[in-house]
This record gives structure tokens, C-alpha cells and sequence, in this order.
């Protein structure tokens, strides 16, 4: 645990005020830190936090640790017009670690990634709600963690994997609410090679889709939330996911993969300051699996620490 720690806060306040001098420009080039590979247009709410996490898995103790990080040059086309949309443009390149050491299923997930993505703001009155879309294509290449039973019993070792993304979402948050969803659909596909067993080099595709839920119990001002000189706003989040493979070939077969969690938040932020810097400390529950992060099928109870940037 202490050594993914240094590795992420190493690189975090290594490369970060790199990026800082372009920050006011329209072309922008900026550094981001977060749990999942998402798009990723200006301080989206859903985006997690990169986090050290205490895990109790089936009943078993263990570390997870998750974290992308990602430099991300952005074009922001914007008009005069309210009719006309603002469109932000980013390409994005950076690694990735997904790693749960101790318990029956242990993952080790990593590598480097490359990805296009649009954020779009519609064009036209704001009235009803706040609404935006995302449309991302993402590619990477690296090592995961697999495992396979057989006469001898259960094997875990590394294999290579590509896997292709192509996800397009909405976030909507209703008028004057402290509320918002997400919707998120698309396919992708996942390639794995040089195993050292049968059972698992071939290809997985197939289509993906997810909704989520969020809410501020307290609101989401930071008056309604101040706790001193710090803003706390608790953030609780349902999500479920769902990966459906449509075909599969060489060792593979065709398989489904379901993660539900529930999430209570407590980011902390100082009053009237936008301090780059997010941490917070998450309760989380999953249940299930996902191919694209290489978790096994697992119940999950977790303690966090996050961090985003």
C-alpha cells in the first residue's frame, strides 16, 4: 500500500505545475488524477478520485488501489450564440493502475492509453435542467491479471491485453436540484495474448451501459455545507454497469459482467477556493465484476482515500 501511495503522489506533484502555466488559455493542457477512465471535460462531478482503499472482499481483508492519470490537451470551440453548442475537444494520453493485492481474487491491471473524447454543452435556453454529452474513444495496451482452474488447480499469471472503448454518455441535473444522473452506453472490445495456459488468449466484444444516481443530501452550496474554514458536501452515488460480450473468439467464450455499488462521499474543499487538490474520505459497497478494469466477480466493502486533481 505505502508503495502505490509514493508512486501516485510522486507523480501527482511531480507533473502538476507542468501543466498549470497553460491553464488560461483556450487551447489547454492539463494533468488529471482519477479511479476510472472516463471522459473527461472541466470538473465533472462523477468523476472519482484516484484512491488507497481497505477492502474487506468475500469476507477477506486486502488493499486496492485505483488510479488513472492521464495528460489531456483540450480545444474549447465556443460562440457569442446561445443557440450555438460549446464544444470542447481532448486528446489524452497517460497510464493506468487497478491493483488488489491478498484475498482469493487478487487483481493486477495496468499500462498506458491513448483517447479522443467530445464534450458537448447543447446550444439554446438552460431552463428545465443542466444537460451535457460525452463522446469518447479509447485505446490501451498493457498487463492483467488472470487466473484459470484446472487438474492441476488454480493458476493466476500475467497476459498481455488491448482493449477499445467507444462510450457515449449524458449527464443530466434537474433545475434548481441537488441532484443529477448519468446514462452511458457503447461497446468495446478486450484481447488478451501470451498466456501461459489454455482458456484465455482470444478477443471479448460486445456492448456496455451504465446509470447513475447522485445526490447531495445537504445541498451542493458551499454555505449549506461549511464546517469551519473547510466546505464538506457529502456526495451519495448509486451505479449499476452492465458488459455483455456479442461475440468472442480463439480460447474465449461469451460472458456477461454486472458491478452494482452504492458510495457516501466526504470530499473536502477550503471556502472560496478552488484548490486543484480534491481529497476525500468514501464508503463504498460493489458487488460483481468488469472485464475492462480485469476485476473477477467479487463482493466488495471499502474504507477510502481519494484524491483527484
Amino acid at each position: 500500500m505505502n508503495t502505490n501511495f509514493r508512486v501516485l503522489a510522486f507523480a501527482l506533484f511531480t507533473f502538476a505545475p507542468i501543466v498549470a502555466v497553460a491553464a488560461d488559455t483556450m487551447d489547454k493542457t492539463t494533468l488529471t488524477l482519477r479511479s476510472a477512465d472516463e471522459p473527461n471535460a472541466a470538473k465533472k462531478q462523477w468523476e472519482q478520485g484516484a484512491g488507497i482503499a481497505f477492502n474487506s472482499v468475500d469476507g477477506k481483508e486486502t488493499w486496492q488501489t485505483d488510479a488513472v492519470l492521464k495528460i489531456i490537451a483540450s480545444s474549447l470551440k465556443q460562440s457569442d450564440l446561445i443557440e450555438v453548442p460549446s464544444i470542447k475537444h481532448n486528446l489524452s494520453g497517460g497510464v493506468f493502475l487497478h491493483k488488489m493485492s491478498g484475498g482469493d481474487t487478487p487483481s493486477n491491471d495496468r499500462g498506458v492509453s491513448l483517447g479522443a473524447d467530445w464534450h458537448v454543452i447543447p446550444g439554446g435556453s438552460a431552463a428545465g435542467g443542466v444537460v451535457s454529452y460525452d463522446i469518447g474513444v479509447n485505446g490501451s495496451m498493457g498487463k492483467t491479471l488472470k487466473f484459470v482452474t484446472d487438474a492441476s488447480g488454480q493458476s493466476k499469471f500475467d497476459v498481455d491485453t488491448k482493449r477499445l472503448t467507444a462510450i457515449g454518455s449524458m449527464y443530466y441535473q434537474p433545475q434548481d436540484s441537488s441532484m443529477y444522473f448519468r446514462f452511458a452506453g457503447g461497446a468495446y472490445m478486450d484481447h488478451a495474448s501470451a498466456s501461459a495456459k489454455k482458456g484465455v488468449n482470444g478477443r471479448e466484444s460486445g456492448l456496455l451501459a451504465s446509470v447513475q444516481f447522485s445526490v447531495y443530501p445537504f445541498g451542493m452550496s458551499a454555505a449549506e455545507n461549511k464546517l469551519g474554514p473547510w466546505v464538506v458536501a457529502p456526495l451519495f452515488t448509486l451505479k449499476a454497469q452492465r458488459q455483455r460480450d456479442l461475440s468472442a473468439s480463439g480460447e474465449r467464450e461469451k460472458a456477461g459482467y454486472t458491478l452494482y455499488s452504492a458510495v457516501m462521499s466526504f470530499p473536502f474543499t477550503i471556502a472560496g477556493v478552488d484548490p486543484g487538490y480534491v481529497p476525500s474520505f468514501d464508503i463504498k459497497r460493489s458487488v460483481g465484476a468488469d472485464l475492462l478494469t480485469g476485476r473477477t466477480r467479487s463482493g466488495q466493502t471499502s474504507v477510502l482515500f481519494t484524491l483527484k486533481y
